[in-house]
């Protein structure tokens, strides 16, 4: 895989992380009540980019 694939493979799998804590915080497993409410949606998402930052950062090698 290539640096550019990992990255986004990455990404998509904390922005699904990130989705699923949401409807674990509602106790909504079957999605229901969704858009989640705008702070709650505001902080999933800052920890969200937070964590794809840090893991790549950590995990993803330059290739020089």
């Amino acid at each position: 895989m290539t640096l550019l694939t990992r990255s986004c493979a990455l990404g998509a799998l904390v922005l699904l992380g990130g989705y699923l804590f949401g409807a674990l915080l509602q106790h909504d497993w079957a999605f229901m009540h969704w858009p989640l409410p705008v702070r709650l949606t505001v902080i999933v998402f800052a920890l969200a980019v937070v964590a794809v930052w840090l893991l790549v950062h950590l995990f993803v090698r330059d290739q020089d």
